[in-house]
């Protein structure tokens, strides 16, 4: 019986670490010894030749080594990394997003850099606010090679329509409200066009972009408390809120992604959305090409949006960290950022690189710089996915008229509750 035992153990174990590799030939690949290895999220066919490239021209001096690079889809990434770490496989250098941070530096998985950062040549260069980005906790751990920040897109066609100029968006939170209540279109007192687009489920993100504009935030300064029942955020949620029952807004649930959303199927005449987007917008629909307006995020107390990225961090279990280094140091180079710009139309890292960024694309790349510039990621706390699933029950109650200054406050308390036992695990 106690061999019985012990056999399905170890099947069992072969089983899940199987599956988490994604498959046989994954999982035989991870245990293949190299001297570096390199994981990033991501399947995209442009991304992995752009990453086997760099690591070629990177190794080509260095014929004694041997290096890996493994493209890891985005769902199985969390998994595969953990069963990584828990046997001792961890890769030397990830590619991955801000949401990361806090989970891999507080388990010990992601090494500091600050030592590498300030003694690196190329510090007072680096894009002012991206290293907030990949702070946490006053210490650095990764260096942002691709941002995706949040800026304003409206509809010039459906401006000029509604007696609006279409070259002057609104700049504040007063201005938006008149603009969107002008731009909504109604029949039988039921919207069919609506002026400014705000999701009604998973609204979590809208709301940390009005919260930052009203000088707000959904955490403490110190990364340890939900604080998203502050007036400052409760003004900002009240705002939104009475946007919604104004009727300027479609139904959307924002995790839907693109396919459902109601500003590029021409059913709402504003939105915040990334420069990403906006290209694919123009790239799926070419007949909108000088009908759709991009700008800076608006303010109110303050300027904020939402501003995610993606990183390179090297694992604490590397036992070639100064190689890693010189790994990003390449990443971070202006040659590499004009190559991904090239190919991805990444937003540049290097103030060197701007005057020429903004050239080539004067509306959408300033906005998008700005909006970089002021821009905060997803709140970097292990308990990230519990307070975006707060936020946003506490906004959908609110917008289906439960009173903000009420369910903000029970959301909140709920969650420093459950916090509790999760903090306490």
């Amino acid at each position: 019986m106690k061999r019985i035992l012990v056999m399905i153990i170890l099947i069992s174990s072969v089983a899940l670490y199987t599956f988490a590799n994604g498959s046989q030939e994954t999982a035989a690949k991870a245990a293949t010894s190299y001297d570096f290895q390199f994981w990033f999220a991501g399947t995209d066919g442009i991304e992995t030749e752009y990453w086997q490239t760099f690591f070629e021209d990177f190794f080509a001096d260095k014929d004694d080594m041997t290096f890996s690079i493994t493209g890891v889809p985005w769902s199985d990434f969390a998994t595969k990394l953990n069963v990584a770490f828990a046997s001792g496989t961890a890769p030397d250098l990830v590619h991955y997003p801000i949401a990361s941070i806090s989970q891999r530096a507080s388990m010990g998985q992601f090494m500091p850099l600050d030592k590498y950062y300030n003694n690196w040549d190329g510090k007072e260069d680096y894009l002012e606010n991206l290293y907030n980005l990949g702070e946490y906790q006053g210490q650095l751990y990764g260096l942002v090679t691709f941002t995706d920040p949040r800026v304003l897109v409206w509809r010039k066609d459906l401006f000029e329509e509604s007696g609006l100029d279409p070259e002057v968006p609104p700049a504040n939170w007063k201005e938006l409200e008149e603009y969107a209540l002008k731009l909504t279109k109604k029949q039988n007192g039921q919207t069919v066009r609506g002026g400014f687009q705000i999701p009604f489920q998973n609204s979590n993100q809208m709301v940390q972009i009005f919260a930052l504009q009203n000088g707000g935030s959904l955490i403490d300064d110190k990364g340890t408390t939900p604080t998203f029942d502050s007036i400052e955020v409760m003004e900002a949620a009240e705002y939104l809120q009475n946007l919604v029952q104004a009727g300027v807004s479609l139904p959307w649930d924002q995790l839907t992604g693109d396919q459902f959303n109601p500003f590029p199927q021409g059913k709402v005449a504003m939105s915040y959305d990334s420069p990403q987007a906006y290209r694919n917008l123009l790239k799926n629909h070419p007949e909108l090409e000088g009908k759709i307006g991009v700008r800076a995020p608006l303010s109110n107390t303050d300027e904020g949006t939402f501003c995610g990225a993606r990183l390179l961090y090297i694992s604490s279990e590397t036992e070639r960290p100064d190689l890693a280094w010189d790994v990003i140091e390449k990443a971070m180079s202006t040659e590499e950022a004009l190559k991904r710009y090239e190919l991805f139309f990444a937003p540049v890292n290097r103030t060197s690189l701007l005057e020429d960024y903004i050239a080539d694309d004067p509306e959408l790349n300033t906005a998008t710089i700005a909006a970089i510039q002021v821009g905060e990621g997803i709140a970097k706390v292990p308990w990230f996915s519990l307070l975006n699933r707060s936020v946003s029950n506490a906004m959908e109650r609110a917008f289906y008229g439960e009173d903000v200054r009420i369910v903000f406050p029970e959301e909140a308390e709920k969650l420093r509750d459950e916090l509790k036992d999760f903090q306490s695990n």
